[in-house]
């Protein structure tokens, strides 16, 4: 059985006396309580008021987002700023480098590294050629990474400027050839061992490294020399 708490009636079915004891507990309120409660249902809002409320939210919303855009914008123009001062300093800094496009143009890859990419792949045997072409003076160094802005700098026509994608494929189809030619000197002196059994797997191995599919290894290769070149722009 369940009897109600305010006039003690009792139920045998819980269903009727949850129905029975909301109305009871009201009856049985004060005035007092009653007249409170009145006031709170009258000041809960009505649906004009809802949507007034919600109109305004959307209005200040939108005027967030643009706030947030022109915030973006704005430290776009900063990012631009410090890669235009970056070059300022490197152009201060750095007057007597080596020009970038006559280093590029005599840049070597050795045995040495053609065994590297042997002993592990192509990113290993373009990274040791480059940084073998890299070990010049700091005043001669044509190329620049600045982990300030994330970006390459390259000297040409005397002045510094901001490396593109081009002028970073070019440097990867550069060194491509240079490393194609250098393995084909290499096939050439060991021609007669190429289809001897205990030979020909290092040798497919090879082939397999050398006709790998570019753009993935041109990527890393970017990451590795960044991280090799990277230095903090002091401005």
């Amino acid at each position: 059985m369940h009897n109600c708490p305010y006039c003690q009636r009792a139920y045998s079915r819980k269903i009727y006396f949850d129905r029975h004891v909301g109305i009871c507990e009201y009856l049985a309120k004060s005035k007092r309580e009653k007249k409170i409660d009145n006031e709170e249902r009258h000041n809960t809002p009505s649906i004009s008021d809802l949507y007034t409320v919600v109109m305004e939210l959307v209005i200040k919303n939108k005027q967030l987002e643009e706030k947030v855009e022109e915030l973006i914008k704005r430290g776009g123009v900063t990012k631009q700023k410090q890669k235009l001062n970056h070059i300022e300093w490197l152009n201060t800094t750095f007057t007597h480098a080596a020009d970038y496009n006559g280093w590029l143009k005599n840049v070597v890859v050795t045995r040495d590294d053609l065994n590297i990419f042997f002993d592990t792949d192509y990113v290993g045997g373009v990274m040791s050629a480059l940084k073998q072409q890299l070990v010049l003076s700091d005043e001669e160094r044509p190329l620049r990474a600045s982990d300030q802005a994330n970006v390459f700098y390259v000297f040409i026509d005397n002045k510094w400027i901001q490396m593109d994608n081009e002028t970073y494929l070019k440097i990867m189809y550069v060194f491509d050839q240079k490393i194609m030619i250098e393995f084909g000197h290499w096939q050439q002196e060991n021609k007669e061992k190429l289809f001897r059994d205990n030979f020909s797997h290092k040798f497919n191995k090879y082939m397999k490294n050398m006709m790998a599919t570019r753009e993935p290894l041109y990527s890393r290769v970017k990451k590795g020399l960044f991280n090799y070149l990277r230095e903090t722009i002091r401005l």
